[in-house]
């Protein structure tokens, strides 16, 4: 029987095996232990070791019954998490996507709409974060987006570099240079010192 694999909320690995779900709970010698979702609020004994991706060792002894409407709502929200990082559709197109996908009754079970839109937008806010202002500037480092405009033409023009005390950075265009060096006869700089 092959393993299916999950992502928690928390970014954590889940295994789905025999209609239940287990996260993982340690490694020792190349073993995995998983204990049940449920051990910390309803006290599940059920536990599974897997080795190699193979289960060598199931527990079965849950206080529950396999809830497929669970495992359903975890792989569909797992796949809305992974097509938000791939994809450049909107939040309503990956929803409406996901649940067709679905069946009816883990899309019912789904959380309500806004509650997914608002998911999609942290994790795509995350993933598109600037770096964090640094504290001085030979922290500074411009990531190579940007460097160059939309229009895929260089924007960092020159940089005196991170061992410079006095560090200099010129941002413009070549096409911009050529309208200040032919049309303006003053020029006003900013800088901070």
């Amino acid at each position: 029987m092959s393993l299916n694999y999950l992502e928690s909320s928390k970014a954590k690995d889940l295994l789905v095996y025999l209609g239940c779900i287990f996260e993982k709970n340690y490694l020792k010698k190349e073993k995995t232990y998983w204990k049940c979702i449920r051990y910390n609020t309803d006290k599940s004994r059920g536990r599974t070791h897997t080795k190699n991706s193979e289960v060598t060792f199931h527990n079965d002894d849950h206080n529950h019954t396999p809830n497929a409407e669970e495992i359903g709502v975890k792989k569909c929200i797992s796949q809305i998490k992974e097509m938000s990082n791939q994809s450049e559709s909107t939040p309503q197109q990956i929803i409406a996507q996901m649940s067709c996908s679905s069946t009816a009754v883990s899309a019912a079970a789904l959380p309500t709409i806004n509650s997914m839109e608002k998911m999609i937008q942290r994790i795509r806010h995350r993933k598109n974060a600037p770096p964090a202002n640094p504290a001085v500037l030979s922290e500074l480092i411009i990531f190579e987006s940007y460097n160059i405009t939309l229009d895929y033409e260089q924007f960092l023009l020159y940089d005196s570099g991170v061992d410079d005390n006095n560090r200099i950075l010129l941002f413009s265009t070549k096409n911009n240079l050529k309208i200040l060096a032919s049309e303006q006869s003053h020029w006003f700089i900013d800088g901070i010192v």
